[in-house]
C-alpha cells in the first residue's frame, strides 16, 4: 500500500396538560421581565441571538456543508474512521494526527470505489491519494471534517473547510457526493433549534 492508503486504514407515560399548567410558563416569564434580573437575561438573550447570527454568517464564509443519506457508503465509512479512531487511542501511536485526518481519508478512498463517482473526479482524488504518504500532512490544508445528524430524519451533514492550495481536490471532494445525491448547501444556514427557543423568550417578555 502506498499514499494515504498506507495509513489510514489503521488508524414514562406524559399526561397532557391542564389549563391551569398552561399558564404556569407565562405568569413565569412575565415575572422574569418584571424584574431587575429579568432585564439582564434579556440583553443577554439578545447579545446570544447577535453572536448566533454572525456565527452563522461565519460558517458560511469559512465551511462548506453537504447534506446526505445517512445510509451512502461516504457517511458510513467516514463515521467508520471515526469510531475506529476513538477505539484504538489508548494503543495507536501518539503521533497519528488528529480525528478529522481519518475521516477526510476515509471520505476520499469511499469516492474513489464508489462506482456512481464521476471518474474525472476520482482521477483527482487518486493523485491526490497517492501524494499523502502521513496524515501529518494534512495539518496545513485540511481544517475541518467532520459529519452531524442532520434536522431532517436519516439525513447526515457533512461539514468542511480546506486551504485553497488544494481547491482542485475539494472540487472533486464536493462534485463526487453532490453525483451521489448530495445537497450542497450554500447561503446562511438557518437558525438553530436554541436560536428560535430564546427569541421566543425575547417576545413572550415585550423583548425585540
Amino acid at each position: 500500500m502506498s499514499g494515504m492508503l498506507s495509513w489510514a486504514t489503521q488508524s414514562g407515560k406524559r399526561t397532557a396538560p391542564t389549563s391551569a399548567s398552561k399558564d404556569k410558563p407565562k405568569r413565569k416569564v412575565q415575572a422574569v421581565a418584571d424584574t431587575a434580573e429579568g432585564s439582564i437575561i434579556r440583553e443577554l438573550a439578545k447579545l446570544g441571538l447577535h453572536l448566533a447570527s454572525h456565527s452563522r454568517q461565519h460558517d458560511a464564509s469559512l465551511q462548506t456543508t453537504v447534506i446526505m443519506d445517512s445510509t451512502v457508503a461516504v457517511c458510513e465509512a467516514m463515521s467508520h474512521a471515526g469510531k475506529l479512531y476513538n477505539d484504538n487511542r489508548a494503543t495507536a501511536m501518539p503521533d497519528r494526527g488528529s480525528p478529522h485526518f481519518y475521516v477526510w481519508a476515509a471520505l476520499i478512498q469511499a469516492l474513489l470505489v464508489d462506482d456512481k463517482a464521476p471518474e474525472p473526479a476520482k482521477a483527482v482524488l487518486k493523485a491526490y491519494a497517492d501524494s499523502i504518504s502521513s496524515p501529518k500532512e494534512l495539518g496545513s490544508t485540511i481544517w475541518v471534517c467532520k459529519m452531524a445528524k442532520a434536522f431532517e430524519k436519516g439525513k447526515t451533514r457533512l461539514t468542511f473547510s480546506v486551504h485553497s492550495s488544494i481547491s482542485q481536490v475539494f472540487e472533486a471532494v464536493l462534485l463526487a457526493p453532490v453525483a451521489l445525491g448530495g445537497d450542497l448547501k450554500t447561503g446562511i444556514p438557518p437558525r438553530s433549534p436554541p436560536e428560535r427557543a430564546v427569541q421566543k423568550f425575547l417576545s413572550s417578555t415585550g423583548g425585540d
